[in-house]
């Protein structure tokens, strides 16, 4: 049973692995489709964030769409819309065809980022439900790891690298696709759609004989207190704090600054006088760093405790990021007195 748990919670967590890939992925592509598309500084910005919108979209689409159809097909579909858009991306010769499908990605990126850990926790035992939900983060951290080796990899390969490192991501989204066809649906979703047999016979193959029924009458009960619940709830004076702490949390830990380092690091360190190759190297000591410090969090989360992690990780995003900015401002004053001086 434990096995078959972990296999459903690998293949969930490769849409983990597609959501960091693709979104780490447009680093290794800025230095050159920069010139091939003739933008300027703005609008680099513009083309690399567009793949947001359709996040925004795919996260808003995916509950519903999730609990109508179905959180393994709409997986299914994310990963179609991964393939095409790696597909389009890799063969763009127009901008605008390149933002659309790079919004395509995004959109399949916010399906992803909802249903795959929603997936995972739907269908593992509630003892080990937090380890592999767990797997979906550290997918993520190893779908951006892949994205910047990959890149260094195929940097030579000509004057079209960048579309071999945009059309990498095809392999994963295949797999993923193939290997939903080897998983259940999620039981929840069973008993909400009144396939109550069909649920119990998952759960009997997740959980075992013992588990299986109280699992399933925690899941009936669950619904039934959702049916019964409405939004204005959210607002009552217990429920509002938290749901505000929630939304704080999960917006400050969006707009720390990583983003700018994963998206535009290859050029940061172009600008300080590094070659693309170079460049390239050591975003694979970024993705490392944070792949390493990942699997210390996942170590430390239910020893420490989530505030103190929080405090830690917040507090030393602020001083390597004001590090950060006082080297290279440091090193541009540098080349700028060298200059007077000359």
């Amino acid at each position: 049973m434990k096995g078959y748990v972990v296999l459903i919670s690998v293949v969930a967590a490769l849409g983990g692995l597609l959501f960091g890939f693709d979104t780490a992925v447009i680093s290794g592509t800025i230095n050159f489709i920069q010139p091939y598309f003739g933008l300027s500084e703005a609008g680099l910005g513009w083309t690399v964030s567009t793949l947001l919108f359709g996040c925004i979209a795919g996260v808003y689409i995916a509950g519903k769409a999730g609990d109508y159809y179905g959180r393994k097909k709409v997986l299914m579909i994310a990963a179609i819309l991964f393939f095409i858009s790696a597909v389009a991306s890799a063969s763009a010769h127009m901008l605008t065809f390149f933002v659309f499908s790079r919004v395509l990605g995004g959109l399949a990126v916010g399906v992803a980022s909802i249903l795959s850990p929603m997936y995972i926790a739907e269908l593992a035992p509630a003892k080990y439900r937090g380890t592999l939900v767990s797997m979906n983060q550290l997918a993520v951290v190893v779908g951006i790891q892949v994205a910047f080796f990959s890149n260094y990899l195929l940097a030579d390969t000509g004057v079209n690298n960048w579309r071999w490192m945009l059309l990498v991501m095809a392999a994963p989204t295949i797999l993923l696709f193939f290997c939903l066809f080897l998983v259940p649906e999620s039981p929840r979703w069973l008993v909400a759609h009144k396939r109550t047999d069909a649920a119990l016979a998952v759960l009997l193959k997740t959980s075992g004989e013992e588990l299986a029924n109280s699992e399933l009458h925690e899941i009936e009960s669950t619904l039934k207190v959702q049916e019964e619940s409405t939004y204005r709830e959210l607002f009552g004076p217990k429920v509002r704090p938290l749901l505000f702490i929630g939304i704080i949390l999960a917006v400050f830990q969006q707009i720390t600054g990583i983003n700018t380092i994963m998206y535009y690091a290859p050029k940061i360190f172009a600008n300080v006088g590094q070659s693309n190759n170079s460049a390239l190297l050591q975003t694979i000591a970024i993705g490392s760093t944070n792949l390493i410090f990942t699997l210390v969090a996942m170590a430390l989360i239910d020893r420490s405790g989530r505030k103190m992690l929080i405090l830690i990780g917040s507090t030393g995003m602020a001083l390597m990021l004001s590090g950060l900015s006082v080297l290279f401002l440091l090193s541009r004053l540098q080349v700028y007195w060298s200059f007077c001086l000359f």
